[in-house]
């Protein structure tokens, strides 16, 4: 992963509380059988994904559902990284 932007995180006094860091995936390994060979995508349902929440606390993926985004006009520029 390379680090694309970072912002701290301040609580309502100000004091610094973290640091959100937003990165770009640059390469992704996963087994043959997990991926459409049509579509290219992974089957997240047999990958079982794991994802570290912070510090030393990490969750596993039981459960997915899909959102829709709306966007406004001054976001539409962003809409590919949506897609």
């Amino acid at each position: 992963m390379r680090a694309e932007h970072s912002y701290d995180l301040k609580n309502d006094k100000g004091v610094r509380t973290g640091t959100m860091v937003l990165g770009r995936v640059q390469l992704v390994h996963a087994r043959a059988d997990l991926i459409d060979r049509e579509t290219l995508l992974v089957n997240t349902a047999r990958l079982m994904p794991v994802s570290r929440l912070g510090g030393i606390t990490y969750a596993r993926t039981t459960q997915t559902y899909e959102l829709p985004v709306r966007l406004s006009p001054s976001l539409a520029l962003y809409s590919f990284a949506l897609a």
